[in-house]
């Protein structure tokens, strides 16, 4: 069990605020292991609705497969998640995503890359 009373800034925070938190909370292997994440959870504002719209990647590259998810946010931002298996293909950007790791790709989007606002409707 952990007990938080302040930030990694040393400001207190309190279970309401923790709750409205738009954040996430890492666990890592060791203080000294940074580096190897366990396990990783959205908490207040940044905690799915359930909402979603997945789509399969079309190509004419039979190598390529995979699907983009877009979950909807409690504070209305937008995670999308990318599973692709095979290689990149060009195309215009309309908005950056993190890199592909070990298969899988999350970003937290709030603006295109024009700096246009953009919700999960």
């Amino acid at each position: 069990m952990t007990i938080i009373i302040q930030t990694n800034d040393d400001v207190g925070v309190t279970y309401e605020q923790l709750i409205d938190f738009d954040g996430y909370v890492n666990i890592h292997n060791t203080a000294d292991d940074l580096g190897t994440l366990l396990a990783q959870e959205d908490i207040g504002q940044n905690v799915l609705t359930g909402d979603f719209t997945e789509y399969d990647f079309l190509s004419d590259d039979p190598n390529i497969s995979g699907i983009v998810s877009f979950w909807e946010r409690v504070n209305e931002e937008t995670l999308v998640i990318v599973s692709i298996e095979g290689d990149d293909e060009d195309g215009e950007i309309l908005i950056d995503l993190n890199n592909v790791v070990a298969g899988k790709s999350k970003t937290n989007v709030t603006v295109k890359n024009d700096g246009t606002p953009i919700t999960y409707d």
